[in-house]
Protein backbone atom coordinates (compact mmCIF):
# COMPACT_ATOMS: atom_id res chain seq x y z
CA UNK A 1 0.00 0.00 0.00
CA UNK A 2 3.27 2.38 0.73
CA UNK A 3 4.18 1.68 -2.89
CA UNK A 4 0.77 2.82 -4.33
CA UNK A 5 0.86 5.70 -2.21
CA UNK A 6 4.24 6.91 -3.50
CA UNK A 7 3.33 6.37 -6.73
CA UNK A 8 0.21 8.62 -6.39
CA UNK A 9 2.26 10.93 -4.74
CA UNK A 10 4.64 11.09 -7.82
CA UNK A 11 1.70 11.45 -10.02
CA UNK A 12 0.51 14.62 -8.48
CA UNK A 13 3.73 16.21 -7.52
CA UNK A 14 4.35 15.48 -11.93
CA UNK A 15 2.86 18.86 -13.10
CA UNK A 16 4.01 21.03 -10.64
CA UNK A 17 7.64 19.86 -11.32
CA UNK A 18 6.84 20.21 -14.81
CA UNK A 19 5.68 23.83 -13.95
CA UNK A 20 8.25 24.73 -12.20
CA UNK A 21 10.85 23.56 -14.54
CA UNK A 22 9.53 26.17 -17.64
CA UNK A 23 9.33 28.71 -14.62
CA UNK A 24 13.21 28.08 -13.40
CA UNK A 25 13.93 28.13 -17.25
CA UNK A 26 12.52 31.72 -17.82
CA UNK A 27 13.61 34.23 -15.40
CA UNK A 28 11.09 36.64 -16.04
CA UNK A 29 7.85 33.92 -15.57
CA UNK A 30 9.38 33.22 -12.21
CA UNK A 31 9.77 37.10 -11.15
CA UNK A 32 6.04 37.22 -12.63
CA UNK A 33 4.82 35.26 -9.81
CA UNK A 34 6.81 36.31 -6.98
CA UNK A 35 5.17 39.18 -5.78
CA UNK A 36 2.36 36.73 -5.22
CA UNK A 37 4.26 34.49 -2.79
CA UNK A 38 1.72 33.24 -0.33
CA UNK A 39 -1.19 33.09 -2.38
CA UNK A 40 -2.77 29.43 -3.63
CA UNK A 41 -4.48 28.80 -6.94
CA UNK A 42 -6.91 25.97 -8.25
CA UNK A 43 -6.50 24.46 -11.58
CA UNK A 44 -8.96 22.57 -13.20
CA UNK A 45 -7.33 21.43 -16.80
CA UNK A 46 -9.77 18.76 -18.07
CA UNK A 47 -10.01 15.73 -15.15
CA UNK A 48 -6.50 16.95 -13.64
CA UNK A 49 -6.92 18.78 -10.29
CA UNK A 50 -4.34 20.41 -8.72
CA UNK A 51 -4.10 23.27 -6.40
CA UNK A 52 -0.70 25.11 -5.76
CA UNK A 53 1.10 27.95 -3.24
CA UNK A 54 3.36 30.25 -4.96
CA UNK A 55 6.97 30.44 -2.87
CA UNK A 56 9.32 33.47 -2.19
CA UNK A 57 11.07 32.50 -5.22
CA UNK A 58 8.34 32.50 -7.41
CA UNK A 59 7.95 28.68 -7.81
CA UNK A 60 4.96 26.56 -7.27
CA UNK A 61 4.44 24.19 -4.05
CA UNK A 62 1.67 21.31 -3.78
CA UNK A 63 -1.17 23.03 -1.07
CA UNK A 64 -3.30 20.54 0.67
CA UNK A 65 -7.20 20.52 -0.76
CA UNK A 66 -8.40 22.12 1.70
CA UNK A 67 -6.35 25.64 1.33
CA UNK A 68 -8.51 28.14 0.40
CA UNK A 69 -7.71 29.56 -3.22
CA UNK A 70 -7.23 32.70 -3.78
CA UNK A 71 -8.15 32.27 -7.73
CA UNK A 72 -9.60 29.26 -9.50
CA UNK A 73 -7.92 28.65 -13.06
CA UNK A 74 -10.05 26.06 -15.46
CA UNK A 75 -9.82 24.89 -18.80
CA UNK A 76 -11.88 22.41 -20.33
CA UNK A 77 -11.30 19.19 -21.29
CA UNK A 78 -12.14 19.57 -25.34
CA UNK A 79 -9.52 22.50 -25.29
CA UNK A 80 -6.44 20.58 -24.04
CA UNK A 81 -5.75 19.44 -27.98
CA UNK A 82 -5.66 23.23 -28.87
CA UNK A 83 -2.80 23.85 -26.75
CA UNK A 84 -0.12 23.52 -29.00
CA UNK A 85 -2.41 25.98 -31.88
CA UNK A 86 -0.84 28.77 -30.05
CA UNK A 87 -1.55 30.63 -26.48
CA UNK A 88 -4.58 32.50 -27.94
CA UNK A 89 -6.80 29.34 -27.95
CA UNK A 90 -5.26 28.80 -24.51
CA UNK A 91 -6.01 32.38 -22.99
CA UNK A 92 -9.66 31.81 -24.56
CA UNK A 93 -10.79 28.93 -23.35
CA UNK A 94 -9.22 29.51 -20.03
CA UNK A 95 -11.86 30.74 -16.96
CA UNK A 96 -9.65 32.78 -14.02
CA UNK A 97 -11.92 33.92 -10.90
CA UNK A 98 -10.09 35.50 -7.93
CA UNK A 99 -7.85 37.89 -7.52
CA UNK A 100 -7.15 40.14 -10.21
CA UNK A 101 -3.40 40.79 -10.09
CA UNK A 102 -2.65 37.27 -9.07
CA UNK A 103 -5.26 36.35 -12.09
CA UNK A 104 -3.35 38.56 -15.02
CA UNK A 105 0.00 37.35 -13.71
CA UNK A 106 -1.16 33.98 -14.53
CA UNK A 107 -3.01 34.73 -17.56
CA UNK A 108 0.28 36.37 -18.65
CA UNK A 109 1.96 32.73 -17.66
CA UNK A 110 -0.71 30.99 -20.26
CA UNK A 111 -0.39 33.26 -22.99
CA UNK A 112 4.09 33.29 -23.32
CA UNK A 113 4.98 30.76 -21.15
CA UNK A 114 5.93 27.61 -23.52
CA UNK A 115 8.04 24.46 -23.11
CA UNK A 116 11.09 24.65 -25.32
CA UNK A 117 12.09 21.50 -26.12
CA UNK A 118 14.31 22.44 -29.25
CA UNK A 119 16.41 25.09 -27.31
CA UNK A 120 17.08 22.59 -24.21
CA UNK A 121 18.16 20.06 -26.63
CA UNK A 122 19.99 21.92 -29.19
CA UNK A 123 23.33 21.78 -27.15
CA UNK A 124 23.24 18.27 -26.67
CA UNK A 125 21.72 16.97 -30.30
CA UNK A 126 22.22 20.02 -32.98
CA UNK A 127 19.91 22.25 -33.88
CA UNK A 128 18.14 20.57 -36.73
CA UNK A 129 17.87 17.17 -34.69
CA UNK A 130 16.62 19.10 -31.44
CA UNK A 131 13.89 21.28 -33.66
CA UNK A 132 12.84 17.92 -35.32
CA UNK A 133 12.30 16.50 -32.12
CA UNK A 134 10.36 19.41 -31.01
CA UNK A 135 8.17 18.83 -33.84
CA UNK A 136 7.40 15.12 -33.13
CA UNK A 137 6.86 15.94 -29.32
CA UNK A 138 3.99 18.27 -30.69
CA UNK A 139 2.55 16.27 -32.44
CA UNK A 140 2.87 13.17 -30.56
CA UNK A 141 1.32 15.06 -27.77
CA UNK A 142 -1.99 16.64 -29.90
CA UNK A 143 -2.54 13.15 -31.34
CA UNK A 144 -2.32 12.00 -27.50
CA UNK A 145 -4.99 14.03 -26.42
CA UNK A 146 -7.39 13.59 -29.18
CA UNK A 147 -7.14 10.02 -28.44
CA UNK A 148 -7.66 10.27 -25.11
CA UNK A 149 -10.39 12.06 -25.64
CA UNK A 150 -11.63 9.95 -28.34
CA UNK A 151 -11.21 6.98 -26.08
CA UNK A 152 -13.21 8.94 -23.17
CA UNK A 153 -15.84 9.62 -25.15
CA UNK A 154 -16.51 5.72 -26.37
CA UNK A 155 -16.44 4.94 -22.76
CA UNK A 156 -19.06 7.27 -21.62
CA UNK A 157 -21.13 6.41 -24.85
CA UNK A 158 -20.21 2.88 -23.66
CA UNK A 159 -21.87 3.50 -20.12
CA UNK A 160 -24.73 5.18 -21.71
CA UNK A 161 -26.20 2.92 -24.04
CA UNK A 162 -29.53 1.25 -22.98
CA UNK A 163 -28.83 -1.49 -20.50
CA UNK A 164 -25.70 0.27 -18.79
CA UNK A 165 -25.88 1.82 -15.72
CA UNK A 166 -23.79 5.25 -15.43
CA UNK A 167 -24.71 7.36 -11.92
CA UNK A 168 -23.47 10.11 -11.01
CA UNK A 169 -22.05 11.51 -7.47
CA UNK A 170 -25.06 13.65 -6.89
CA UNK A 171 -27.41 11.19 -7.58
CA UNK A 172 -25.84 8.44 -5.56
CA UNK A 173 -25.86 10.65 -2.44
CA UNK A 174 -29.58 11.18 -2.91
CA UNK A 175 -30.22 7.62 -3.69
CA UNK A 176 -27.90 7.00 -0.25
CA UNK A 177 -30.13 9.76 1.56
CA UNK A 178 -33.59 8.36 0.70
CA UNK A 179 -32.53 4.61 1.67
CA UNK A 180 -31.18 6.16 5.03
CA UNK A 181 -34.19 7.86 5.60
CA UNK A 182 -36.23 5.16 4.71
CA UNK A 183 -34.07 2.44 7.17
CA UNK A 184 -35.21 5.20 10.02
CA UNK A 185 -38.94 4.98 9.43
CA UNK A 186 -38.12 1.00 9.38
CA UNK A 187 -36.72 1.15 12.48
CA UNK A 188 -39.21 3.26 14.33
CA UNK A 189 -41.79 1.38 12.79
CA UNK A 190 -40.64 -1.98 13.65
CA UNK A 191 -40.32 -0.50 17.98
CA UNK A 192 -43.99 -0.14 17.55
CA UNK A 193 -44.80 -3.36 16.81
CA UNK A 194 -45.27 -5.47 19.44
Amino acid sequence: MAVFISVTAMFDALPLSLINLLLAAERWAADLLRPHAGQTAALQLGGLSLRFTVTESGMLHAASKDAPADLSLSIAADVLTQLFDGPEALRQAAHIEGNARFAESVGLLLQHLRPDLAGHFAPLIGDVAAHRLGQTAASLSRHTLKAGQSLAGSALDALRAPGATLVGKHEMNAFSNRLEELLTRLQKLEKRLP
